[in-house]
Formats: C-alpha cells, sequence, structure tokens
C-alpha cells in the first residue's frame, strides 16, 4: 500500500510511504458487487458504481465515509498488450479522505486475484516463461505522483523452485503533463512448498518485497503484486499479470544447477605463491583479491574458461576420472604451464558436504616461472582459489529485514616460509542483520601437513556492515603491517547463500614459523 498525503492541483506528493497490508477482495453473485478489505476498513462497489473507461477493465467510483471516493480498478486486460487474461487479473483500490482546501490524503494498493493454479498441478521440473504486463504508482516527496505501465518477462525453473523477473516501464504524471520517463525494474525469489512466489524487486537504487502465485488449472497464468521503497521516501507500488510464452528461451542461468545459457561470472580470488628451489627461504606472497575482474566463463556443459588479472585458464575439459568426492576435476591449458588440473567445488544435492544451489568455488595448483627484470627464472608453487556464483540484483539489500544465519565449509592452503605447507579446512559461521545493516561471523580453521597430521591453527571471529549492495570487508587480525581480512559476497536472489575469501597471519609477518593462511569459506542460510 502507498500512503500519500498529495496537493489536488498539480499531483505533487508532499508526503509518501509504503507498507504491506493483507487484503482481500470477494465477490457476491446476488447484488452483483464487489467488497475490498484491509485489516478494519473495508468499501463496497455496486453495480450502479461502475463506469467503465476502457473495454476489458472494468471501474467502479463509491462515496466513502469521508465523504470523497473509493475507486476499483479490476483488469484482466492487460495494457500493455490489450490481450484480456482467462484466469487472474489486476486489481489496484484507491481511498481518498480529507486533509484540507487544496491537499487529500490517499491510500493506494495493488493487487492480484482469479483462479489459483491447485498446489498438486503446479510443474516441479524444467523451465517455463511468461510475459508479464505491468502497473503501478511511484511516488516521491515533493514531486509529482506518477503511474507507471510496462512490460517484462517472468522465468521459473521449477526443479530449483527458483526465478526472474524483469521489465521496461514507462512513467508519467498523475496530473498534468510534467514530463515522462523509463525504469528498470529486476527481481528475484524462491518458490515455496505449495508453489506460491516469494521474492524481492528492484528500480533505481530502491528494493521491496514481491509475492504472487500461478492461476488457471496449468499454471497457464501468473499474477504477483510488489511494493519497493527507498531510505528518501521514494514508493515504487505495483502489480504483474503474466501469460506463460512456450517459445521463450531463458535470458539468464538462474542456478548453477540447471544452466541455460553461456554466462561469465564475476569472481573474488584468494592464493598463495611460494618462490621454490632458491638459496634461502622466502615470504609466501599471500593475499585476497576482491576487484572482480576476474570470472568464470560458463557453459551449459559445464566451466570453459577461467579468466585471471593476466593470463588465465582455457579448454577445461572433464576429466573422465573423478578422484575427490564432493568436487568435479577439469583439465585445462594456461600460458604459464601446459596443463592445469582445477576442482570445482560441485553445487546441488549430490554434494554430501554443503549442498549449495547458488554458489560454488574452483581450486588449482601449478607451477610457473617468473624471470622479473630479465634476471634469473624464479620459480614458484601457487594455488589459487575463486568463489564464483549467481549474484542477487545489486539493491535486494534494501528489501530484506530481520536476520539470517549460514554455515558452511573451509578449504585453502597454508605455509610457512621454511617450506611447511597445510591443506586446510574447517567451518564459517555467518550473522546477517539485514534491519541493523551489520553481520558478525566465525572462521574455525584446520589444517593437515604433507605427512598426513592435524594442525589446528584456531578460531576467528569477525565483525563489519552492510553496504548497500552487500558485505564491507571485515578485520580478522590486527596487524600494523599486514591487512588480514575476510570479503563475503551475497549469492542467490534473496542473498540464500555467501562465498568469501579470507587471508590471515598466524603471526608476525616475516617471522620463521609465521603460518600464511589463504582460501576461501563457502556458508548456505540455515
Amino acid at each position: 500500500m502507498t500512503t500519500a498525503n498529495v496537493r489536488k492541483a498539480d499531483g505533487l506528493a508532499l508526503t509518501t510511504g509504503g507498507k504491506r497490508e493483507p487484503l482481500t477482495i470477494t465477490y457476491d453473485a446476488t447484488s452483483r458487487s464487489y467488497t475490498v478489505v484491509v485489516k478494519e476498513r473495508s468499501q463496497q462497489f455496486l453495480p450502479s458504481d461502475r463506469s467503465d473507461r476502457i473495454a476489458g477493465e472494468a471501474q467502479y467510483q463509491a462515496t466513502n465515509e469521508s465523504g470523497l471516493s473509493d475507486h476499483l480498478t479490476l483488469a484482466p486486460l492487460g495494457y500493455s498488450t490489450g490481450t484480456v487474461n482467462r484466469y487472474v487479473a489486476l486489481g489496484y483500490w484507491q481511498h481518498d479522505k480529507v486533509s484540507g482546501s487544496d491537499i487529500q490524503d490517499l491510500d493506494f494498493h495493488t493487487f492480484t486475484y482469479g483462479m489459483d493454479t491447485p498446489a498438486t498441478a503446479i510443474p516441479r521440473t524444467g523451465f517455463a516463461s511468461w510475459d508479464t504486463d505491468i502497473f503501478g504508482l511511484l511516488t516521491r516527496p515533493d514531486e509529482r505522483m506518477r503511474t507507471m505501465q510496462g512490460t517484462g518477462r517472468f522465468d521459473v525453473d521449477f526443479a530449483n523452485a527458483t526465478f526472474l523477473t524483469t521489465g521496461e516501464l514507462a512513467e508519467s504524471d498523475v496530473v498534468g503533463s510534467g514530463g515522462s520517463s523509463t525504469l528498470q525494474l529486476d527481481g528475484g525469489g524462491t518458490l515455496t512448498s505449495d508453489g506460491r512466489l516469494s521474492g524481492t524487486i528492484s528500480y533505481s537504487g530502491a528494493s521491496g518485497s514481491l509475492i504472487g502465485g500461478f492461476y488457471g488449472p496449468q499454471a497457464e497464468e501468473l499474477g504477483a503484486s510488489f511494493l519497493a521503497v527507498n531510505k528518501y521516501g521514494s514508493v515504487l507500488n505495483g502489480a504483474m499479470t503474466g501469460r506463460r510464452n512456450t517459445q521463450t528461451v531463458p535470458s539468464a542461468n538462474m542456478t548453477l544447477l540447471n544452466l541455460q545459457i553461456d554466462q561469465i561470472l564475476e569472481g573474488q580470488f584468494a592464493g598463495q605463491t611460494n618462490p621454490i628451489g632458491t638459496t634461502s627461504p622466502e615470504t609466501p606472497v599471500s593475499r585476497v583479491w576482491s576487484t572482480p575482474v576476474y570470472g568464470l566463463h560458463l557453459t551449459a556443459e559445464g566451466p570453459s574458461t577461467i579468466e585471471m588479472l593476466i593470463g588465465g585458464i582455457e579448454n577445461l575439459t572433464r576429466d573422465s576420472l573423478q578422484p575427490r568426492t564432493n568436487f568435479i576435476r577439469y583439465t585445462g591449458q594456461s600460458q604459464p604451464v601446459s596443463s592445469v588440473t582445477v576442482d570445482f567445488f560441485r553445487p546441488g544435492p549430490a554434494n554430501t558436504e554443503l549442498a549449495l544451489t547458488y554458489t560454488s568455488f574452483a581450486m588449482w595448483r601449478w607451477t610457473t616461472y617468473d624471470a622479473p627484470g630479465g634476471g634469473a627464472p624464479t620459480i614458484n608453487d601457487s594455488s589459487f582459489f575463486l568463489a564464483y556464483g549467481i549474484k542477487p540484483p545489486p539493491t535486494f539489500l534494501a528489501g530484506m529485514s530481520g536476520s539470517a544465519s549460514y554455515k558452511g565449509v573451509i578449504y585453502g592452503i597454508g605455509s610457512t616460509r621454511e617450506g611447511a605447507r597445510y591443506d586446510l579446512g574447517g567451518t564459517s559461521t555467518f550473522l546477517v542483520d539485514f534491519s541493523a545493516g551489520s553481520y558478525s561471523g566465525t572462521l574455525q580453521i584446520s589444517g593437515k601437513d604433507v605427512a598426513g597430521r592435524d594442525h589446528d591453527f584456531g578460531r576467528y571471529g569477525f565483525t563489519s556492515t552492510l553496504n548497500g549492495q552487500g558485505f564491507d570487508a571485515a578485520f580478522l587480525n590486527s596487524n600494523p603491517t599486514w591487512n588480514q581480512v575476510i570479503e563475503p559476497a551475497f549469492y542467490g536472489p534473496q542473498g540464500q547463500e555467501i562465498g568469501a575469501t579470507f587471508n590471515i597471519l598466524t603471526g608476525e609477518y616475516g617471522a620463521p614459523q609465521t603460518t600464511y593462511l589463504d582460501g576461501i569459506t563457502v556458508a548456505k542460510q540455515q
């Protein structure tokens, strides 16, 4: 619902706000009337209140308790296409109240209604797409109210219970002709166990919630309402209806479990380079790279290329032998070396360690030869860890509230300047407070040396803040010469999963016994 204090002469919204409230609409066949109810307030619309504006749309106007008007519009019609839906309709209800001689208060509700698809008839496998028709109201404080109208698409991956939606909308002033513009709408979310739609929607720096469902005996149509607000008081309140398009092909990958198109996924790297074959011990080069200038090229058949700042790995081919549980092994070629073996953490329920839907990581080890400044070549033993996945819309955080906890696993490398090496494991936890804009967590890191002996590298806690698009980095250790951080990122349309890279020193930088810990953790909401 949008609430606004509006100047009648020009439709200027002096104040505006938005909130979700349950709404019901009922039809009485005897009186041929509609009754709309929100909380304790209701309004009945009789046949005598009807005065249609265009064919395919029913408009009602009834006097309310304030002596002003309530307006109800019911539209099986798709405004942008002119096509009439069979099973779903869009509705909007405006309630006007007295506020002053030139000022009125209004409440504006949007909703969809119709013949719900039985839960047993909603598909549980495959992909489907709907062409959507979208309508709503955009209000900003000290600006004219605007209607917004346009078309989009709604893609659903039934097998993995997830969806994506996009739309391009035209905005027009409600009063006068002060101007118009276009607005891009993006959203995503999941299907509940009973087949309902629940997710987030975002536009131009604001985000909010989307709820809806399927209509028709075989989910031929869909409907959803959405409400997006931002900290400046802008409110986007609208609804969409959709008709199944059997010819549409996927526009994006919604999960890592059902790849539909080729896509480059930006990633975060952690890594370590150890000089070997030198006459004296040298300190490992240990770090995380947060700038997403790297990525993984995915095809419907799987990964094909890993791009790095300099060079990369090409022509990845799945190995016939798969020696590691919960990983899929590929072999590729790179400029520095002739052949590289890359292990990808297996997404999906087949992974017995952590079943992820939107997130994964790759790890590999190679030997390179560098000759800085044309001098004698240096042999480097390097290990890298790349987190990647399907990220949410960049403004999805504005639509999140409450808190969520995540648990995950750790992989990485530890080494000392004297040549000791450890394969890292362990567990991670994250607690994200969306309402407060903060998060905290722990890394419990273990290691196994080349002889197979276990080592406990301890527990590291961290706290930091959320920004407009995700996580700010968090410090793991206080050290004046070395920033030791964890850099997480959200994955999934509602941030259901987390991938993070980290870098830790167990002692002073350059000290003989200091172990340099670099790695990755992936975690899933509990």
